[in-house]
Protein backbone atom coordinates (compact mmCIF):
# COMPACT_ATOMS: atom_id res chain seq x y z
CA UNK A 1 0.00 0.00 0.00
CA UNK A 2 2.88 2.39 0.81
CA UNK A 3 6.22 2.73 -0.90
CA UNK A 4 8.67 2.60 2.01
CA UNK A 5 11.49 3.93 -0.17
CA UNK A 6 9.58 7.14 -0.92
CA UNK A 7 8.81 7.60 2.78
CA UNK A 8 12.47 6.99 3.67
CA UNK A 9 13.54 9.57 1.08
CA UNK A 10 11.07 12.07 2.53
CA UNK A 11 12.48 11.43 6.01
CA UNK A 12 15.98 12.13 4.72
CA UNK A 13 14.82 15.49 3.35
CA UNK A 14 13.65 16.62 6.77
CA UNK A 15 15.76 18.51 9.24
CA UNK A 16 13.95 16.96 12.22
CA UNK A 17 12.02 13.82 13.11
CA UNK A 18 8.82 15.90 13.11
CA UNK A 19 9.24 16.76 9.41
CA UNK A 20 7.59 13.60 8.08
CA UNK A 21 4.84 13.83 10.69
CA UNK A 22 4.06 17.38 9.58
CA UNK A 23 4.21 16.38 5.90
CA UNK A 24 1.77 13.52 6.45
CA UNK A 25 -0.50 15.87 8.41
CA UNK A 26 -0.55 18.30 5.49
CA UNK A 27 -1.24 15.44 3.07
CA UNK A 28 -4.20 14.27 5.19
CA UNK A 29 -5.65 17.77 5.56
CA UNK A 30 -5.19 18.70 1.91
CA UNK A 31 -6.72 15.45 0.72
CA UNK A 32 -9.70 15.81 3.04
CA UNK A 33 -10.38 19.13 1.31
CA UNK A 34 -9.89 17.53 -2.11
CA UNK A 35 -12.28 14.71 -1.22
CA UNK A 36 -14.94 17.31 -0.35
CA UNK A 37 -14.31 19.04 -3.68
CA UNK A 38 -14.57 15.71 -5.53
CA UNK A 39 -17.85 15.03 -3.75
CA UNK A 40 -19.16 18.46 -4.78
CA UNK A 41 -18.01 17.95 -8.38
CA UNK A 42 -19.84 14.63 -8.55
CA UNK A 43 -22.93 16.22 -7.03
CA UNK A 44 -22.80 18.94 -9.69
CA UNK A 45 -22.03 16.33 -12.38
CA UNK A 46 -18.97 18.39 -13.28
CA UNK A 47 -16.62 15.85 -14.83
CA UNK A 48 -13.85 18.39 -15.56
CA UNK A 49 -13.66 19.39 -11.90
CA UNK A 50 -13.84 15.76 -10.82
CA UNK A 51 -10.90 14.94 -13.09
CA UNK A 52 -8.87 17.94 -11.88
CA UNK A 53 -9.35 17.09 -8.21
CA UNK A 54 -8.67 13.38 -8.73
CA UNK A 55 -5.49 14.36 -10.57
CA UNK A 56 -4.44 16.48 -7.57
CA UNK A 57 -5.07 13.55 -5.22
CA UNK A 58 -3.04 11.30 -7.52
CA UNK A 59 -0.08 13.68 -7.43
CA UNK A 60 -0.08 14.11 -3.68
CA UNK A 61 -0.58 10.37 -3.13
CA UNK A 62 2.36 9.59 -5.42
CA UNK A 63 4.58 12.06 -3.56
CA UNK A 64 3.72 10.36 -0.24
CA UNK A 65 4.21 6.84 -1.54
CA UNK A 66 0.51 5.91 -1.35
CA UNK A 67 0.77 3.43 -4.21
CA UNK A 68 -2.77 2.01 -4.30
CA UNK A 69 -4.40 5.42 -4.02
CA UNK A 70 -2.17 6.68 -6.84
CA UNK A 71 -3.15 3.71 -9.03
CA UNK A 72 -6.84 4.14 -8.32
CA UNK A 73 -6.73 7.82 -9.27
CA UNK A 74 -4.78 6.96 -12.43
CA UNK A 75 -7.44 4.40 -13.38
CA UNK A 76 -10.13 7.08 -13.04
CA UNK A 77 -8.23 9.14 -15.58
CA UNK A 78 -8.85 6.41 -18.15
CA UNK A 79 -12.64 6.63 -17.83
CA UNK A 80 -14.82 8.44 -20.32
CA UNK A 81 -17.11 11.27 -19.25
CA UNK A 82 -20.10 8.95 -19.64
CA UNK A 83 -18.46 6.26 -17.50
CA UNK A 84 -17.69 8.79 -14.77
CA UNK A 85 -21.27 10.07 -14.72
CA UNK A 86 -22.69 6.54 -14.73
CA UNK A 87 -20.33 5.19 -12.06
CA UNK A 88 -20.00 8.35 -9.92
CA UNK A 89 -21.34 6.94 -6.62
CA UNK A 90 -19.17 3.82 -6.79
CA UNK A 91 -16.13 5.83 -7.90
CA UNK A 92 -16.53 8.16 -4.95
CA UNK A 93 -17.00 5.24 -2.56
CA UNK A 94 -13.86 3.51 -3.89
CA UNK A 95 -11.89 6.72 -3.66
CA UNK A 96 -13.03 7.42 -0.09
CA UNK A 97 -12.21 3.84 0.97
CA UNK A 98 -8.77 3.92 -0.58
CA UNK A 99 -8.06 7.40 0.80
CA UNK A 100 -9.03 6.21 4.30
CA UNK A 101 -6.82 3.14 3.93
CA UNK A 102 -3.85 5.27 2.81
CA UNK A 103 -4.40 7.65 5.71
CA UNK A 104 -4.52 4.74 8.17
CA UNK A 105 -1.34 3.24 6.73
CA UNK A 106 0.51 6.56 6.90
CA UNK A 107 -0.59 7.04 10.50
CA UNK A 108 0.48 3.47 11.32
CA UNK A 109 3.83 4.14 9.66
CA UNK A 110 4.33 7.22 11.85
CA UNK A 111 3.33 5.29 14.95
CA UNK A 112 5.82 2.51 14.13
CA UNK A 113 8.58 5.07 13.53
CA UNK A 114 7.92 6.66 16.91
CA UNK A 115 8.03 3.28 18.65
CA UNK A 116 11.32 2.35 17.01
CA UNK A 117 12.86 5.77 17.73
CA UNK A 118 11.61 6.02 21.30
Amino acid sequence: MLDAEILANLEELGSSPAFLEKLIGVFIADNATLMDKIDAAIGARNVAEFRAHVHAVKGSAASMGAVRLTRLCASFGQLSEAEIKLQAPSLLRSLREEHAAARAELERYLSERKKSAG
